[in-house]
């Protein structure tokens, strides 16, 4: 258990660090290779598993208790994202094929 804990925590830690510094980068015109293609459909993949993750977690409610209903948990998070975050994440996933 705490291997995958491991292994997650560097994969979030290697899509972050590809998307903080590939993002940035997409304002400068370049040539699409099949290399940064592939990381972009790898880096979907891995936040689209993410919320299907994130929902199979549970979140303290206000009595103090963990609350596992997954509408809870989704009405907590949604409650948290700004409204820009959830435009780019479904917007430029729908438009560009990567959030």
């Amino acid at each position: 258990m705490v291997h995958q804990r491991h292994l997650l925590l560097c994969q979030t830690t290697e899509v972050l660090g590809f998307d903080t510094l590939w993002v940035p980068m997409e304002v400068f015109p370049q040539e699409p290779t099949l290399f940064f293609s592939w990381l972009q459909g790898l880096t979907s993949l891995y936040w689209f598993i993410d919320i299907f993750t994130t929902m199979n977690t549970g979140i303290y409610n206000e009595k103090g208790d963990i609350d596992a209903r997954r509408w809870q948990i989704f009405k907590s998070y949604a409650a948290q994202l700004s409204m820009m975050k959830i435009i780019k994440m479904v917007g430029g996933t729908w438009r560009y094929g990567h959030a």
